[in-house]
């Protein structure tokens, strides 16, 4: 399933790491004459990016919700896999393309003229640039999760209050997320706005509607519901 979910990106990336990493060690002699080992720099961080697509998709086949489990809290993969990827990989990555940096600067200041014929240095630039490019894409990821991540627990606990006796004894504790997904974070009536709808004691089930039109349970003496007030129809309290 984990080589279904790769792509001809992937294959590309792959093939591109893999003639880059033979060039280095074609040339591994000629880089020794370095101020830094640049060579070991490129390897690892090659080594690096393609350890996280894999832990990436790694996550998605441990996923019910497979690609979109960028709210994985409920039905995402192992808690391990999360911190493999944002307590390890990632502030590796971070630290490592910095040493990098500095690294190349001093290559370029110490010994310019070390990397051997066809390693120029604007391939280096290019590829810290994307490292860089990268790390702040990902960073937008770990935002936006922890935003939604956020939103998810204020609506999950808004709808605790919402929960009334009869919903429970009804349908039993509603598991939000499993119904509803990200659907939930849309826009709606507040919490209190709900609260205040109006509701009543349903005296007799009328002939015209003897199931409720939201949750298609029957209606019974007793139950707690919703009128509304334009053309008369009822639901269930919610």
């Amino acid at each position: 399933m984990l080589l279904s979910s790769l792509t001809l990106n992937d294959a590309i990336l792959f093939f591109a790491f893999l003639y880059s990493s033979s060039d280095i060690f074609v040339d591994w002699d000629s880089f020794e004459s370095c101020a830094k080992p640049i060579q070991y720099w490129l390897l690892v961080s090659y080594a690096s990016i393609i350890t996280f697509r894999l832990s990436h998709y790694l996550g998605q086949c441990l996923s019910e919700d497979g690609e979109d489990f960028i709210l994985y809290r409920q039905r995402g993969p192992p808690f391990w896999v999360n911190v493999l990827i944002l307590g390890i990989l990632f502030p590796f990555f971070c630290c490592w393309t910095i040493v990098g940096t500095v690294w190349f600067a001093q290559v370029q200041s110490k010994t310019p003229q070390c990397l051997p014929r066809g390693s120029h240095p604007w391939f280096f630039v290019f590829w810290l640039v994307l490292c860089y490019v990268w790390i702040v894409i990902y960073c937008l990821f770990i935002a936006i999760a922890a935003v939604f991540e956020y939103r998810a627990r204020r609506a999950e606990q808004e709808f605790q209050i919402l929960q009334n006796e009869d919903m429970l004894t009804r349908w039993g504790r509603i598991n939000v997320f499993a119904q509803y997904g990200i659907h939930i974070l849309r826009k709606g009536l507040t919490t209190e706005q709900i609260q205040k709808l109006p509701h009543e004691k349903l005296q007799s089930v009328p002939i015209d509607q003897s199931a409720c039109s939201i949750c298609l349970d029957d209606f019974r003496a007793g139950d707690d519901v919703r009128v509304l007030q334009a053309c008369g129809h009822i639901f269930h309290r919610w």
